[in-house]
């Protein structure tokens, strides 16, 4: 993971592109953000697993 540069999940990513997001336990997973976020108060900025899952506990995003 060393080669990664992570990114604050408030500063979000272009929709679309393919990430490595690390989560709030420290494990790190493939993930996307494949549209733009309608309304940031409820706290889901969009990240999604591959399958579609949503996200809701990542701190930190890297392009991969």
């Amino acid at each position: 993971m060393d080669n990664y540069l992570f990114h604050p999940a408030s500063r979000l990513p272009t929709p679309g592109i393919k990430l490595l997001v690390r989560l709030d336990d420290g494990s790190v997973i493939d993930a996307i953000r494949p549209g733009y976020i309608a309304d940031r108060q409820r706290l889901d900025l969009g990240y999604r697993t591959p399958q579609g899952d949503v996200l809701l506990n990542v701190v930190e995003w890297a392009i991969k």
